[in-house]
């Protein structure tokens, strides 16, 4: 890595190695009593440019921006892969993320709520993702479809809801591809899919 970048350690910097390892008996030292020891699996190094640390709490950015950079970023990436309104299902998945505490599920869901609950900084710059959040706060459990459904007929959650549904009534694997994209849908989702194939053939496919 030195070679690489040869000016990386000039400047002052903080490495954190993290090390895997598997725990193990043995008896190296002969007296019959297995000891445990730990067996190294893998590390995973990450080094900090302490002085790029000061430069951005200089410059001033806060959680704030980093929130806004990353939400553009989906919005424009879910637009031209996959076609989607990406400002508006980002707002859906904002909401949606309100009904569902999946934060309490996993350390990943824990995550991924910390990232998409918007936090105001008073500059209004995430406005609009905290009228999705206080939208998925309301007691209506269809409010994020009536807020958002109509330019994003798609709830990454409804897949997850529909299908522990599924498994808990037939425990039957969903083989279908059909049918796991259909539950993709909410009812004011299908209906609305309904809708838009009889009136013009518009809406052809959610994903």
């Amino acid at each position: 890595m030195t070679a690489a970048l040869p000016n990386l350690f000039t400047h002052p910097y903080l490495s954190i190695v993290n090390q895997l390892g598997v725990p193990i008996n043995t008896d190296n030292d002969n007296d019959s009593v297995p000891t445990p020891r730990l067996l190294p699996y893998g590390a995973v190094s990450f080094i900090i440019i302490l002085d790029a640390l000061v430069q951005e709490y200089v410059k001033g950015r806060s959680y704030t921006d980093d929130q806004v950079s990353i939400y553009r970023s989906l919005e424009d990436k879910m637009t031209a892969t996959y076609g989607l309104d990406g400002p508006a299902c980002l707002l859906r998945f904002i909401c949606d993320l309100q009904k569902f505490p999946i934060k309490d599920w996993t350390i990943v869901g824990e995550v991924i709520t910390a990232v998409f609950t918007p936090r105001e900084d008073g500059r209004g710059m995430l406005l609009d993702y905290r009228e999705a959040q206080l939208a998925g706060q309301m007691e209506d459990p269809e409010s994020c479809f009536v807020n958002y459904g109509y330019t994003c007929p798609f709830s990454v959650f409804n897949y997850f809801r529909e299908l522990e549904d599924l498994e808990r009534q037939d425990n039957l694997p969903l083989d279908d591809e059909e049918e796991a994209q259909e539950l993709l849908l909410s009812p004011g989702d299908l209906e609305l899919q309904a809708d838009l194939t009889e009136d013009d053939g518009v809406f052809q496919q959610i994903v």
